[in-house]
């Protein structure tokens, strides 16, 4: 099960335990949801951690092929929206 969307509250950890509590036979993954990890990976994994230009970039690309990767594999993709985009999502349906 991939689980992809909101980073602000704690919904990863709460499927993680209902999976562990129940015994259920699935695996977890996710984004890198580290803001600083996820920028900086693609510098730290390609030896480039004293130059700083399109670190952003690099990272963003490697989440990217990651991110595209682990949804092609998964069984189930969860997403959850924020605050933000569900608001948005209702005011534009209205």
């Amino acid at each position: 099960m991939f689980t992809v969307g909101e980073i602000h509250s704690d919904w990863r950890e709460v499927i993680a335990e209902g999976v562990k509590s129940k015994g259920l036979p699935v695996s977890l993954s996710s984004p890198n949801t580290s803001h600083e990890d996820s920028d900086d990976c693609g510098a730290i994994i390609l030896g480039m951690e004293e130059e700083r230009p399109n670190w952003d970039k690099i990272g963003a690309n490697m989440n990217n092929i990651r991110t595209k990767t682990l949804i092609k594999e998964a069984d189930v993709v969860v997403v959850r929206f924020g605050e933000k985009v569900s608001n948005n999502f209702s005011k534009a349906r209205t």
